[in-house]
């Protein structure tokens, strides 16, 4: 469980979070929407620790974060920022087992490390590039590297059910049609493991097909939070996010949009 109170955050005269309250339930999927410098990815590196918040508080598994040792916390949240860079060369599978070093040398850490690649590998369809330097791969093959780190930094084992805690600022970044399906789809899964699975995307249909709940960030505020199927309407995104949008209906997930920009969309924070 992720609980925000009050949180507040600003630069110089520019406010980038205002009085934010929440709180995200493991076994749920949360879509993180807002125009461009709306605060998601300030939200994101206060939630994970990067940033501390000016004031308010934020609270991981009813402990708050402040409290937390690092090594520990790194262990049931794993956190991958908008943009991720590596100037080493490293192989593919070196740069997965970077996310099993918070665990050490614990007991058996050894095979659940092994495991923890081997499944993310796997899960990224990285099998084939695991001896490939990092620095070669294409930006979404890269992206795709980084994500396979942050899952095996969360991985356990099939009947460890403690909770975890995962955090993307724009996941889907830099990866084709294909890969971001199969991505959101793995979130989707990875939630029901009682996990808290928070994202920043920018296309409201993959919320509507994927995602359990949404928080909306508008100027700093939260402006709406709840169920997808509640919040995320035409209303919304043409206030939000100055498009005439319609909602359609379809077979495979009950609804998406359409839409186009009709006006200049908000100012960013401030």
């Amino acid at each position: 469980m992720i609980q925000a109170n009050g949180i507040h955050y600003s630069v110089g005269a520019r406010t980038l979070l205002n009085s934010v309250n929440f709180q995200l339930e493991p076994g749920r999927f949360y879509g993180l929407l807002g125009p461009n410098g709306a605060g998601k990815s300030t939200l994101l590196r206060i939630l994970s620790g990067e940033l501390k918040a000016q004031t308010g508080t934020v609270s991981i598994n009813g402990r708050k974060l402040s409290d937390w040792p690092l090594n520990e916390l790194a262990q049931i949240r794993g956190a991958l920022p908008q943009r991720a860079e590596l100037s080493f060369e490293y192989t593919v599978e070196e740069v997965i087992a970077l996310g099993r070093s918070p665990f050490g040398t614990a007991p058996n850490e050894a095979t659940k490390g092994t495991q923890a690649i081997e499944a993310s590998l796997e899960a990224f369809q990285l099998q084939t590039l695991r001896e490939r330097s990092y620095l070669n791969l294409s930006g979404g093959e890269q992206q795709r590297v980084q994500l396979a780190r942050v899952f095996a930094q969360i991985w356990r084992e099939a009947d460890d059910d403690s909770p975890r805690c995962l955090l993307l600022d724009e996941p889907t970044t830099s990866l084709d049609l294909s890969h971001q399906q199969q991505l959101l789809q793995l979130l989707r899964e990875t939630a029901r493991r009682n996990t808290t699975v928070l994202a920043a995307l920018h296309d409201p249909n993959q919320v509507a097909a994927h995602a359990d709940a949404l928080l909306v960030l508008c100027g700093g505020k939260l402006v709406a939070e709840g169920d997808v199927e509640t919040v995320l309407n035409d209303t919304l995104l043409e206030r939000y996010f100055c498009v005439e949008a319609e909602t359609l209906r379809t077979a495979q997930n009950g609804k998406s949009f359409s839409f186009r920009a009709h006006r200049s969309p908000p100012h960013s924070a401030q």
